[in-house]
């Protein structure tokens, strides 16, 4: 059965016209419609929509989200350059008495810089894992599926976001008086981020800083860069 268009919002707040199959559902005692999404080309598709007559409909999934596959982000240097600014745009929303992450990295001069992380010389090594270990919204996690950007450095600590997705994770790395802070963002979080770990260690695969860009402004409220449908891209 057919049902009109409706708008949904993607993780900007713009809204995406969608066309949808629906059918009712007296499984559970009442009536609902359950709304099947036919995305645009280029959007990834929410699990289904519950409508109950008289309420708004509600996504069940978390939103319309542009396929990372299938779009272009105008004035950004590659993915690694996605990614550098996912990094730094997140550490602005991790605070400490009044001061935020961002103040201790040296952005315009990384070790290495990757598609889904980066390290980073830091300044003041001391007053930053003071900054970590007491910011409240970020705890001591295991370090030990990281690698440094070098041999010869030796873990110090790690330390991850606790209170939503995606989960920003600082690892810190010293080599004699050379500190490095690498920093990277988990699509997901416990025992999922393991899945993760998994699918990307058999599959060589990284997560893609486009996907995390729209998880930040969903989640974070926190907008890295615009991401826009790809003209000459298949949806």
């Amino acid at each position: 059965m057919k049902v009109k268009a409706i708008k949904l919002l993607n993780a900007y707040g713009d809204e995406v016209k969608v066309i949808s199959r629906a059918y009712l559902d007296t499984r559970t005692g009442g009536k609902r419609m359950i709304m099947e999404l036919a995305a645009p080309p280029g959007y990834l598709r929410p699990k289904r929509i519950v409508h109950f007559p008289g309420i708004q409909p509600v996504l069940t999934d978390s939103f319309v989200m542009m396929d990372p596959r299938h779009v272009d982000a105008p004035g950004i240097d590659g993915l690694e350059g996605a990614c550098k600014r996912n990094l730094k745009e997140a550490s602005q929303a991790v605070y400490s008495r009044g001061s935020n992450l961002t103040r201790f990295i040296d952005w315009e001069n990384p070790f290495e810089m990757k598609q889904d992380r980066g390290w980073f010389p830091i300044t003041d090594p001391a007053k930053f894992l003071n900054f970590l270990s007491n910011t409240g919204s970020m705890i001591s996690v295991s370090g030990s599926l990281h690698r440094p950007h070098e041999k010869g450095f030796k873990l110090v600590g790690s330390f991850k976001t606790i209170h939503r997705i995606p989960v920003f994770q600082v690892t810190l790395w010293q080599h004699k008086d050379e500190w490095a802070a690498e920093i990277d963002i988990d699509a997901k979080k416990r025992i999922s981020h393991w899945g993760e770990v998994i699918r990307n260690h058999l599959t060589g695969g990284k997560t893609n800083p486009y996907l995390v860009n729209q998880l930040l402004a969903w989640y974070w409220g926190v907008i890295s860069f615009k991401l826009e449908i790809s003209a000459d891209k298949p949806g």
